[in-house]
């Protein structure tokens, strides 16, 4: 009987401990982006964040934007451009994005990010999942 007793407590425990994934699961590491165009996440977007600093590689095209991060709260964070090989976009060096995010599993966020240059206001969302580096 202490056998069992001592079994279903651990069952119990385990049930308790086991815990939902955080913000903090998506500070650091690696992401693919969804594409909803192919209807599943394309690794020929990657993001790299690290710390405090978030690189965003194009495959396809090559192209490599580099960020400084402010965290605000663990799911709430600034982007603001320090380098870049793009020629081309709305967001230049120096720019902020406003971004949030949200834990859907332990691999999978969702994303929100603004953005507002000359009066106009740039809003995004989508979905990011964690790879293994």
């Amino acid at each position: 009987m202490k056998i069992f007793t001592l079994f279903l407590s651990f069952l119990i425990a385990g049930v308790y401990m086991t815990s939902e994934p955080t913000c903090k699961d998506f500070k650091d590491g690696s992401f693919i982006f969804y594409q909803k165009t192919i209807e599943d996440f394309d690794e020929n977007f990657l993001t790299i964040r690290d710390g405090n600093e978030q690189i965003y590689i194009d495959k396809n095209s090559r192209d490599t934007m580099c960020y400084d991060i402010k965290w605000l709260s663990d799911c709430e964070f600034r982007l603001i451009l320090n380098a870049t090989t793009r020629t081309k976009g709305v967001v230049q060096l120096g720019d902020t994005l406003y971004m949030s995010i949200e834990p859907i599993n332990e691999e999978v966020f969702s994303f929100e990010s603004k953005f507002s240059k000359n009066g106009r206001a740039y809003n995004s969302a989508g979905k990011m999942k964690k790879v293994k580096e």
